[in-house]
């Protein structure tokens, strides 16, 4: 699992602040009996409640899932970013310099970055 900070700036606004997580590989949610972990509980609850936009993402840059909080900094429904990518969301000057620190995350080369 890998998370990069990201930061962005709307108009008039102090800098906004989003943390994504990255797996390489889908983890299961469940203990083998079908209930949910406690982890995963306490995950869950920090997600939806956090006061800072936080998403899942894909290694292909598909929203696995994404907090009410980033919702709408996005000015999107939940629905709706599960239908966009992240280098949808992404200004074009920013998608070059993303790619590169993207690929180190998966590699388990670094654990995080962020982008001003």
């Amino acid at each position: 699992m890998r998370y990069r900070d990201c930061h962005a700036k709307t108009s008039g606004e102090e800098p906004i602040k989003a943390s994504v997580r990255a797996d390489r590989a889908t983890h299961g949610d469940t203990d083998p009996d079908g209930s949910e972990t406690a982890a995963n509980a306490r995950f869950r609850s920090t997600f939806e409640l956090a006061s800072i936009g936080m998403a899942l993402i894909a290694p292909d840059g598909r929203w696995l899932d994404a907090n009410p909080y980033l919702c709408r900094m996005f000015g999107y429904t939940r629905d709706e970013m599960l239908g966009v990518t992240i280098q949808q969301l992404t200004h074009p000057d920013d998608r070059g310099a993303d790619r590169p620190s993207v690929m180190r995350i998966l590699s388990g080369e670094i654990t995080t970055y962020a982008l001003e």
